[in-house]
């Protein structure tokens, strides 16, 4: 806890094992954006939890209430200058929950065609892989990532409750995006501002999302 760390190449998570950041910053040292990150390979599990301080309690009525937590908890670049972002990446059998944590300068690559192929987008920002093992992020805060989250899913995969719930983005080029197939995902009660695009829903008829009680403040899409 309340510890920093900054590591100079690839965070890994393998074999079963789990991987606890409770409090504490987690600084990638990368040489460009994209350079290495922190990845959460199958059957094993990344928990990321902050402490939720009284004082930034907010029922995010007005456009100034952009921080939903306390910031004890963060995952981002060493420099923060948007060159040398690092990204995570839970890949397919991977577990993960984020709750009451800091997230922001991530993200490598582009994000700008509308149906690119995982490996072209999975290290823009915090992505998923999803399966059947679902996930959670809430009350956290995303800014200056290429993405904030990215979910994925491909045809034939089961894919369980999922919830992306009160939290902020901001300063991002885009703040969630998701790919074809996607079922079973709700993205509620969040703030979206100053962000390129809020919210980038893909797949037309083949997407399932129930998208409820955001806010969109400001944003250029």
């Amino acid at each position: 806890e309340n510890v920093i760390l900054a590591p100079h190449g690839d965070v890994v998570v393998a074999g079963g094992g789990q991987l606890n950041l409770i409090g504490g910053s987690l600084l990638f040292d990368c040489k460009w954006s994209g350079d290495f990150g922190l990845t959460v390979k199958a059957e094993a599990e990344l928990k990321v939890a902050g402490v939720r301080a009284p004082s930034d309690v907010s029922e995010k009525t007005t456009a100034e209430a952009v921080t939903p937590t306390a910031s004890t908890c963060r995952i981002s670049a060493l420099r923060e200058d948007g060159v040398h972002n690092g990204y995570i990446l839970i890949e397919k059998g991977g577990r993960a929950s984020f709750k009451n944590a800091e997230l922001s300068y991530l993200g490598g690559g582009k994000l700008d065609k509308f149906n690119q192929p995982w490996d072209d987008i999975c290290r823009v920002g915090l992505a998923w892989a999803s399966d059947e093992l679902g996930f959670t992020v809430e009350n956290c805060e995303f800014h200056h990532c290429i993405a904030g989250i990215v979910v994925s899913k491909q045809p034939g995969q089961n894919m369980p409750p999922a919830r992306i719930s009160n939290n902020v983005f901001h300063d991002c080029q885009t703040g969630i995006v998701t790919s074809y197939w996607i079922e079973k995902l709700r993205i509620t009660e969040n703030t979206f501002r100053k962000n390129g695009r809020g919210l980038d829903i893909r797949g037309g008829g083949y997407t399932k999302a129930w998208i409820t009680n955001n806010q969109f403040i400001e944003n250029e899409i």
